[in-house]
């Protein structure tokens, strides 16, 4: 793009893309790190934007009452939820090396997301591995099924997904990523946790 610093913009608008193609595995309500070299004074920055645990989070959430595990309580449904922190990550990033605006970096994933792209069944692309063990758990989730699973058969190679909710979000968030956190998008996930048990609230 002749600019020194569109690298770091490519950067953030790809990580935006692969979450809109591959949900599974980099989604915007996941997190992420960044390691990064500034090849004009030689520094290494990194950059840490993992999901944190919600502040309600106790440390025997994941036991019943007689103090076992209760299988799968960490890893689904609304107890397993972190507070993202990919959009906080990328937005970071861009106002600290970005030099494209903000929308035309978020734009490509838009797009992906409200035209749909078309779902590869080759073996490094990873939605369908993951979707598929993933099936019963998708299928069993009103919202997710509507989404992944909308005739009720996962989508396959050759499919086009769709992801129009998303691309609203994505939308949003190319305005204000701060909105992710503040906003609208924000009361609706505190919202939705209150409402199934979660423990993220708006604070």
């Amino acid at each position: 793009l002749g600019d020194k610093r569109a690298p770091y913009c490519m950067s953030v608008a790809t990580a935006f893309a692969i979450s809109v193609v591959e949900p599974f595995s980099a989604g915007i309500g996941g997190g992420g790190f960044l390691l990064l070299h500034l090849p004009k004074t030689g520094e290494i920055k990194a950059l840490d934007f993992r999901e944190r645990a919600p502040l309600r989070a106790t440390r025997d959430m994941y036991l019943d009452e007689q103090g076992k595990v209760r299988p799968g309580a960490s890893v689904n449904g609304y107890l397993a939820v972190g507070v993202p922190g990919t959009v906080a990550g990328l937005a970071e990033v861009h106002r600290r090396y970005g030099k494209l605006p903000w929308r035309d970096v978020v734009a490509p994933a838009i797009r992906l997301a409200d035209e749909g792209f078309i779902v590869s069944s080759v073996r490094t692309w990873r939605f369908v591995q993951i979707s598929e063990t993933r099936r019963n758990i998708i299928l069993n989730n009103p919202a997710a099924r509507q989404i992944f699973a909308p005739n009720g058969s996962l989508f396959t190679g050759g499919d086009r997904l769709v992801q129009r909710d998303l691309a609203r979000t994505l939308h949003a968030i190319a305005s204000n990523p701060q909105t992710f956190y503040t906003g609208n998008i924000a009361r609706t996930i505190a919202d939705d946790m209150a409402r199934n048990g979660g423990l993220i609230t708006l604070e």
